[in-house]
């Protein structure tokens, strides 16, 4: 009985996407060192509650919309033959809505808290950005996932600008220069979720969603993909000089994330192309670890814990560099 429960607890983890929670993480930890740097505290985020409390309200309401998403691509998700734990009937539909409901839920009360007992008025906007965004991404009747300008503008706009804030009010408060600071974000995911559409252009078609690549074709979303990465890279030296000298590793990897899209120009083979989006969020990732080297610790285990879980549970190599 006991054994069965925490299977159960464990796929409702899972559930939650808990690896897809390691770009999430990225970014918000880039918008902690920014918003740093900005205000002149320390950058690091030991000894800040604040922090702590952030993200991991901030990763429940995610999750929540992770789920939501699940929910929704049901049919999708058996074309593309991937995310099964719903589609599949591995946790049932029901206590999916529950779990996705209750982290929703908990989440935003957080952020109301905050607002109401400390005047964080800056966190409650940013929580309800996210649910904003969450909602009209993943739910109906808005469902913008399915729609090819208002799919890229929510996904962007909700794991780029919004993640960020998150991690830069966890140190300082909003100023024009966060929303500045953060379109390096905001742009490179812009290019990532391009990339995604086209891996799951054949199981979005059959289900009739109308997503980027549908509309626009393959070639026009790998060069739209391109150009907003571009941005990214440009969009770095916006930053005050001081701060752009302490962002060499960030740079590096958004100009290596960059030169990888620009091969897809080649050769646009769709597992090339799985690995270019893979290896933009590797690429990124992989230069927080200079800032924090802890984070390594955090993004291994992660891995680890997911690989061990995918392949044991259900003999699926995942996380993978070439699959889903």
């Amino acid at each position: 009985m006991m054994k069965n429960y925490f299977r159960l607890f464990i796929d409702y983890l899972f559930l939650m996407r808990l690896f897809l929670l390691v770009p999430v993480w990225t970014v918000f930890l880039f918008g902690y060192y920014y918003g740093a740097l900005f205000s002149g505290n320390n950058i690091s985020p030991f000894f800040n509650k604040e922090f702590f409390f952030n993200i991991i309200f901030f990763s429940l309401a995610v999750s929540s919309y992770y789920i939501f998403n699940q929910l929704n691509d049901i049919e999708t998700d058996k074309l593309n033959k991937k995310l099964f734990l719903i589609s599949e009937n591995v946790v049932p539909k029901s206590h999916a809505i529950i779990l996705s409901i209750l982290l929703f839920s908990i989440s935003n009360l957080y952020a109301l808290y905050m607002g109401i007992f400390y005047s964080r008025w800056d966190i409650v906007l940013v929580f309800f950005m996210a649910s904003f965004f969450g909602v009209t991404y993943n739910l109906p009747p808005f469902l913008w996932k399915n729609k090819p300008i208002l799919g890229l503008l929510a996904d962007s706009l909700g794991h780029g600008l919004v993640t960020f804030l998150a991690g830069w009010i966890s140190i300082t408060h909003i100023s024009k220069e966060a929303f500045i600071y953060s379109l390096p974000m905001t742009f490179g995911n812009a290019a990532i979720f391009l990339l995604t559409t086209i891996v799951d252009e054949q199981g979005d078609r059959k289900a009739g969603k109308i997503t980027f690549v549908v509309k626009y074709g393959k070639d026009i979303t790998i060069k739209v993909s391109i150009l907003f990465m571009l941005l990214a890279f440009l969009s770095i030296f916006l930053m005050r000089s001081d701060i752009i000298e302490k962002s060499c590793p960030f740079i590096i990897g958004v100009l290596g994330s960059l030169l990888v899209y620009l091969y897809l120009l080649r050769d646009d083979n769709k597992k090339i192309i799985f690995i270019a989006f893979k290896t933009s969020v590797a690429f990124v990732t992989i230069s927080l670890f200079f800032y924090y080297k802890w984070y390594l610790i955090v993004v291994l285990f992660t891995y680890l814990i997911s690989k061990i879980y995918y392949k044991y549970r259900f003999n699926k190599n995942y996380p993978s560099l070439t699959g889903e």
